[in-house]
């Protein structure tokens, strides 16, 4: 018998919603990598929440990503175009 009155069990306590999320964060972790796999990407993945549409497309490291990356020599606020 409960005396307390509380619940014991994890549906109270909100671990399956919990859970629930994480779930989609590493079924997309799981997806970026499959596409790194597919673009020969060699550098190591690093993903941080909230997993946004541009962190997942920067993760993705594919031809097009690559066109977006400024060379170190014009980080000192030059403009840059994209060739497409």
């Amino acid at each position: 018998p409960n005396a307390l009155k509380t619940i014991f069990s994890s549906k109270g306590i909100g671990e399956p919603p919990l859970f629930l999320g994480a779930s989609v964060f590493f079924a997309l972790r799981d997806a970026v990598m499959a596409a790194r796999k597919n673009n020969d990407a060699k550098s190591p993945l690093h993903m941080e929440c909230p997993a946004t549409a541009e962190v997942l497309r920067m993760a993705c490291e594919d031809d097009i990503v690559e066109l977006t990356r400024i060379p170190h020599e014009q980080r000192q606020g030059v403009p840059f175009a994209v060739r497409i």
